[in-house]
């Protein structure tokens, strides 16, 4: 939603509010995302909104309120932002929970970082009724995929980071409640300003893209010891997705090949001390059984070279193996 929004936003302010959609020609479109781009926005950000004002005139042409589509062509580049990828250490996210305001705050962030979940909108549609404590999963029902087939919903285990905080707020909720967040439901409720105050109480720089980054790092984790089709069932997405705006390289990553490359590199210094010493002996040994054999039999191979001489005065016909011309 955020997205169309800032996107008919760009679209009013360079052509006006008052623009026909049929107004609107290749040109317009190629000059609007020069328009894009002299706003200094970002590579993705003008690509998210090029792609989506392809898809909203695409709709306006099956509607038949256009001929064709004027940002049909329109290259819009890559969304991947790989500068704006952040992960967030369980050491740091703990840090996080400790500075929550109360048990509900605590279960966002964790339903977030621990459980993988698109911030707000699959946190305000859990209800007590989609968490089954005894299978030890949640059904999560989600906006942003419901288009897609079996999009709309999906279900996501109670990982044991997860569990002590969805539990908590299960003990403290009312009899007869039915959404798990009840306090943050309001239309002016902030959570990003809120979570930026969070993040300040508990000594930490903001990182980019607060809650996406919460979701992706726990993705980057889920890979380590799940398949990538089992991790993408709980999260929601797919494998190209995960692989362009969620999987990160991080620190520890380089640690562990480091470590890695250190053993392998001790066997091959312990195998290169051995190898000269072995070569050593192999030339020494080699060296005192073929010289004496060489000297000893040269005088026999020239005694026997001498034999061949007859075969100078057998020569090969002039004709040869070939005849003299091709026919």
């Amino acid at each position: 939603a955020v997205v169309y929004r800032q996107t008919r936003t760009g679209l009013e302010e360079y052509f006006g509010a008052d623009c026909l959609i049929d107004d609107i020609g290749t040109l317009q479109a190629d000059r609007w995302r020069q328009w894009l781009r002299s706003k200094k926005l970002a590579d993705a950000t003008i690509s998210k909104r090029i792609k989506t004002a392809r898809q909203a005139f695409r709709q306006g042409v099956r509607w038949k309120m256009i001929a064709e589509n004027p940002f049909a062509e329109v290259k819009s580049g890559s969304q991947t932002n790989r500068a704006r990828m952040f992960f967030i250490t369980n050491e740091d996210a703990q840090a996080v929970l400790a500075a929550c305001p109360d048990a509900q705050w605590r279960l966002i962030f964790a339903l977030s970082r621990y459980g993988g979940l698109r911030c707000p909108s699959e946190h305000l549609l859990l209800r007590w009724q989609d968490v089954d404590w005894a299978q030890g999963k949640m059904l999560v029902t989600s906006p942003k995929t419901e288009g897609n087939p079996g999009g709309d919903c999906r279900m996501v285990p109670i990982f044991p980071e997860l569990r002590p905080h969805l539990m908590e707020v299960f003990e403290q909720a009312d009899a007869g409640a039915d959404y798990v967040i009840t306090r943050y439901r309001q239309r002016n409720c902030n959570l990003r300003t809120q979570l930026l105050r969070i993040l300040a109480r508990a000594g930490l720089r903001p990182w980019p893209k607060l809650f996406h980054n919460l979701r992706a790092s726990r993705q980057t984790e889920l890979e380590e010891k799940f398949p990538t089709h089992v991790v993408c069932a709980w999260l929601g997405n797919s494998p190209a997705v995960a692989r362009a705006h969620y999987l990160q390289v991080r620190q520890t990553d380089f640690d562990k090949a480091l470590i890695a490359a250190g053993s392998g590199d001790a066997e091959s210094d312990a195998q290169a001390a051995r190898n000269p010493a072995q070569h050593a002996v192999v030339a020494n040994r080699t060296a005192q059984q073929i010289a004496p054999q060489v000297f000893d039999d040269c005088g026999f191979v020239r005694d026997a070279a001498k034999q061949c001489d007859c075969s100078r005065d057998e020569q090969v016909t002039p004709m040869g193996f070939e005849p003299m011309s091709h026919p």
